[in-house]
């Protein structure tokens, strides 16, 4: 036989109940932003692959954005199991604080300007052409053309 319940126990139930709620919510933000990570590569590669990838083959780009696309779902486990080692040996927090900091170097790397496919001239605005070749013409977003 049980003893019955007192109020206090009911309270610890609820506040253990409200924390476990929270953290799943949090987790799910959390894996909700990183399946969109994910997602907006996987639509946007297609225009960002020839930035990336130099190249004169355009089929070759797309297929390095994809093998880079895959490669991020192969490496997410092993991530995975690498993070969950480290939290084991050292603490979740210094854990945690690495993966930032490798996310955050990434980010770094990628905003850092490429050497790989130097441009091959200089845009000046004598080498862009006139006005007119340089904007769309449709109505109501003609050109302003300045006298010369």
């Amino acid at each position: 036989m049980t003893a019955p319940k007192t109020a206090g126990a009911e309270h610890v139930d609820l506040a253990d109940m409200r924390r476990r709620i929270k953290a799943i919510f949090i987790g799910s933000v959390g894996n909700l932003v990183e399946w969109y990570d994910f997602y907006a590569y996987a639509a946007f590669a297609l225009y960002f692959a020839g930035s990336f990838f130099p190249g004169n083959d355009p089929v070759v780009q797309q297929l390095n954005a994809a093998l880079l696309f895959a490669f991020g779902f192969i490496v997410r486990p092993v991530g995975g199991w690498l993070f969950g080692h480290l939290a084991d040996q050292y603490g979740r927090r210094k854990a945690l604080m690495l993966s930032v900091l490798l996310m955050c170097f990434g980010s770094l790397m990628v905003d850092r300007p490429s050497t790989a496919a130097p441009p091959t001239r200089r845009s000046t605005p004598e080498s862009r052409g006139p006005v007119s070749a340089r904007w769309p013409s449709s109505p109501g977003m003609t050109p302003r053309r300045t006298s010369t």
